[in-house]
């Protein structure tokens, strides 16, 4: 009955440790007239899953591998399902090997099975020629960079691969520039300094033609930047970068410390710092970096108080919440100006509720405890940390 295989399906989720259910399922795909029926690959996980220990299950999983054309849809999930719940054997490899060769690279999951013998030794080269063909005509295919990155060889001669590389680059700049992956083919290019002075060149283009808000944008730049810090085009990119992006986005601190170098005193630069420490969301996390470096290299600049303000309102959103790592130390600058002792006290001790595994709690809480050593909370909470430390040593 055809309908049978979808009752039990229905019926399974209700009750999964059901003998007789259990025992009409595996009956029902062990017979082989049943290997290519849609529901076969999902009846058979269901029940290798619950029966854990029964051998017969798994070789049950093999022997569909073997006999299943490499059409069938399911044929690579099943694979990857065996290789998570039994040891990748030599024959295991070979029946992915046989699936590969009959298959294209532009299939669905290819891939993924791929990498994985790949990662289990047994690559080969015809594989290999088969994936260098593929990444040569399909530029557009959505596992173009996977497929692209992978036949690289760390240490090795990759001279044809990066020449690939620079070729998919110029292609995407020129018809899709926000096209996915396009900044990490060009950062594995640029570590190796393969062709530097066209890359550049790209990385402006690119820079110029994508949209500021693009999550990469930061990293391109950045890189180039480096490597050319007297370039006058990428520092206004930067510049201009600024002006426009959203403040949430995750490398404006990393563009502004780039261009505010060590001695910078360009008034935009301090002020757009200021008006970035206002704006941004309190978790992010370059906020503490660069309220970090205007506290110490520009504060002749800019209003000290503002910068004091801005910072205990960051104290205060994220001493419970987000606990980033320049906290204790914005905390600290803070207490010993001793100014706004009663703000900073009240959010140092919400601060050690939230942190009690950071190494810097017991420094803090003692400057705490130095200003009331009858608080209630501070006594209460040191009692909690002595009992967790004693557990923890007692573990």
């Amino acid at each position: 009955d055809g309908s049978w295989p979808k009752m039990w399906k229905d019926l399974w989720p209700l009750d999964k440790a059901n003998n007789i259910l259990i025992k009409r399922g595996i009956e029902w795909i062990s017979k082989e007239k049943n290997f290519n029926h849609g529901d076969w690959q999902h009846n058979w996980k269901e029940l290798v899953q619950v029966r854990k220990e029964d051998n017969s299950l798994i070789q049950l999983g093999t022997k569909w591998l073997r006999v299943t054309p490499a059409y069938n849809n399911y044929w690579v999930d099943v694979w990857m399902f065996l290789s998570k719940r039994t040891t990748v054997t030599e024959s295991m490899l070979d029946l992915a090997k046989r699936w590969l060769q009959q298959t294209l690279p532009g299939r669905d999951k290819w891939p993924t099975l791929w990498l994985k013998i790949k990662e289990e030794g047994a690559d080969t080269e015809s594989l290999r020629k088969k994936v260098k063909i593929f990444v040569d005509k399909e530029f557009n295919h959505r596992d173009w960079f996977r497929l692209w990155a992978a036949l690289r060889i760390p240490g090795g001669d990759n001279k044809a691969i990066n020449e690939l590389g620079r070729r998919w680059l110029t292609l995407m700049l020129r018809k899709r520039p926000n096209t996915q992956n396009w900044h990490q083919v060009w950062l594995t290019l640029w570590e190796t300094g393969f062709e530097r002075e066209n890359l550049a060149t790209m990385a402006i283009q690119w820079l110029q033609r994508v949209s500021p808000d693009d999550t990469t944008w930061h990293n391109v730049w950045c890189a180039v930047r480096e490597a050319q810090p007297e370039n006058a085009i990428i520092r206004k990119l930067g510049m201009d970068w600024l002006r426009k992006v959203k403040p949430r986005h995750q490398g404006w601190y990393k563009v502004w410390l780039q261009l505010i170098g060590q001695n910078s005193r360009e008034p935009e630069l301090l002020e757009k710092a200021t008006t970035w420490l206002e704006s941004a969301p309190a978790q992010h996390l370059g906020w503490g970096a660069v309220w970090l470096l205007m506290d110490e290299k520009h504060v002749d600049d800019v209003n000290r108080s503002t910068l004091e303000s801005l910072a205990l309102t960051w104290l205060g959103q994220t001493a419970s919440i987000h606990k980033p790592q320049a906290w204790p130390t914005i905390w600290r600058l803070m207490w010993n100006r001793d100014k706004h002792r009663d703000r900073l006290f009240t959010i140092g001790i919400e601060w050690l509720k939230a942190t009690s595994h950071s190494m810097l709690w017991t420094d803090i809480f003692d400057l705490l405890q130095q200003r009331d050593q009858s608080n209630e909370v501070l006594l209460a909470l040191a009692s909690n940390r002595k009992r967790l430390d004693t557990s923890l040593n007692t573990e």
